[in-house]
């Protein structure tokens, strides 16, 4: 179902801020005030004036990229709108990736578009901006965000850390499949899912574009890999342990515990999303599996690592801690001798006068 005509988008004339109020009322208070205002604080990276919004169509088996440039404050470029109102009969899948780093990037007007012309769930945008949130306003808390049950999770949600996360709803609506990603990274993931994209222009062959038609959510596989195989190079760098640090030196025992901490809690975040997704009948076939389901058994398998890694380290921090105690007792203790020897000499000189 498309949105009419909106080549203004203003503040006050957002359709999907206005269906999302009318159905939810103040459930979505932040999602509604960010697709009309944008986020009031403006944090954001200067060297870029815009966000990168990507439709991919399969058409024929084959992958077709159109790249839009969204400012972060102005109303929705008309051949964006044109692009992404295009109902050929030809397209399988569309696939619309919205690269944004930080609240103050994202335009909403561009989301508020994105939202009505699919006919997105709120909670979908509502999570991804919780998210993007605890990165640019941790202060602000949870104002206006609602708190979801498992059972509203109708998308996939992929967490790598603080600075990089992954947002995914999947339609189908008439035949057609819809694929809608949000990417919130620091700089070096943006540049990261930026090579994803073009591996995945570029590498998906004809089979594997027909597959992903029939699987869709065969195509989010290359980003959820990448979040895992990030994940693994964090364990094994926690796995390299010296004694020696001091332990007030960033790299050290103790902060390489809180990152694997860190990273533990973001796996198994990313597993129990991944295996609701996965086990959901609205976007897997039993009978015909997608390629995310082997991925389960990565991330049970780096969860286990980062138990084995967590106990490994606490044990260096114990000897850490020990090795520090007893030289605190052997200082206290010489310092007490200390005094001790210059209470005598005071009492000697003392007898002599």
């Amino acid at each position: 179902m498309a949105i009419a005509d909106t080549r203004e988008l203003d503040t006050f004339n957002r359709p999907y801020a206005r269906q999302v109020e009318s159905t939810f009322g103040s459930a979505h208070v932040f999602l509604i005030s960010f697709l009309r205002n944008g986020y009031p604080r403006h944090y954001s990276d200067s060297r870029r004036p815009y966000v990168e919004i990507h439709i991919v169509d399969s058409v024929d088996g084959t992958l077709k990229d159109q790249t839009f440039k969204a400012p972060r404050r102005g109303a929705v470029d008309s051949n964006f709108l044109s692009a992404l109102r295009d109902n050929s009969s030809n397209i399988r899948t569309r696939l619309v990736l919205v690269q944004g780093m930080q609240l103050a990037d994202l335009n909403g007007a561009y989301i508020d578009a994105i939202g009505a012309q699919f006919m997105l769930d709120p909670y979908f945008f509502s999570a991804h901006l919780d998210l993007c949130r605890r990165l640019t306003d941790r202060a602000s808390g949870r104002v206006g965000l609602p708190v979801l049950l498992p059972s509203e999770r109708h998308f996939l949600q992929i967490v790598q850390d603080d600075y990089s996360h992954m947002t995914a709803a999947l339609k189908k609506v008439d035949g057609r499949n819809t694929i809608v990603i949000v990417l919130g990274m620091d700089l070096y993931h943006r540049e990261r899912v930026t090579a994803l994209r073009s591996e995945l222009l570029r590498e998906y062959s004809r089979e594997d574009v027909m597959t992903a038609d029939e699987i869709p959510a065969n195509y989010l596989y290359l980003y959820v890999r990448d979040s895992a195989r990030s994940a693994a190079s964090l364990c094994h760098e926690h796995s390299e342990i010296k004694l020696e640090v001091d332990p007030d030196e960033t790299g050290s025992p103790f902060h390489r515990w809180h990152w694997n901490q860190a990273n533990r809690r973001a796996l198994i975040t990313s597993m129990r999303n991944l295996e609701k997704f996965s086990n959901d009948p609205a976007f897997n076939d039993a009978a015909n599996p997608s390629k995310l389901l082997p991925l389960l058994g990565d991330y049970a398998a780096l969860i286990k690592e980062t138990e084995v890694i967590g106990l490994d380290m606490q044990g260096h921090l114990q000897q850490i801690i020990s090795t520090q105690t007893i030289e605190e007792t052997k200082r206290g203790l010489q310092q007490t001798d200390s005094v001790r020897r210059k209470a005598y000499l005071d009492r000697c000189f003392l007898t002599l006068r």
